[in-house]
């Protein structure tokens, strides 16, 4: 009898020892499980907040990029016509200087003409004068 005593004691005393080592590793794996959740949660957070600030980022650097964009376009606009200007005025100055030396020309043939025609000396001051 002494013997079957020691043996229900040592299944006894296993039994508890695996019973408390099951339930202190459920225990564990639970509070393991609820630290990675935790951890999971914490970093998503901070991963939406980033996505969020790169995305604001983007944003504002996209509205820079515009401005900067709108700027040059009407920078561009400007020297467009501050040279359509230069352009007609240059067209200008060239018609009027064609035109003074259209009236050049015909007032130098007008006098060698009257030269031709009178062969007098005020004709002859006038032509030179004229066809320099």
């Amino acid at each position: 009898m002494n013997n079957t005593n020691y043996i229900k004691w040592f299944f006894t005393i296993m039994l508890s020892i695996t019973v408390a080592l099951v339930i202190s590793g459920s225990i564990f794996k639970y509070w393991f499980a609820y630290e990675a959740k935790l951890l999971m949660e914490q970093t998503s957070l901070k991963l939406q907040k980033l996505q969020e600030e790169r995305q604001h980022e983007r944003l504002v650097q996209q509205k820079i990029t515009e401005q900067r964009l709108k700027i040059k376009k009407e920078k561009q606009a400007r020297l467009n016509i501050e040279n359509a200007k230069k352009q007609q005025k240059l067209k200008s100055e060239r018609e009027r200087r064609s035109n003074a030396m259209k009236a050049k020309v015909k007032t130098c043939t007008f006098w060698q003409k009257q030269y031709k025609k009178y062969k007098g000396s005020y004709e002859k001051r006038m032509m030179n004068t004229a066809c320099q």
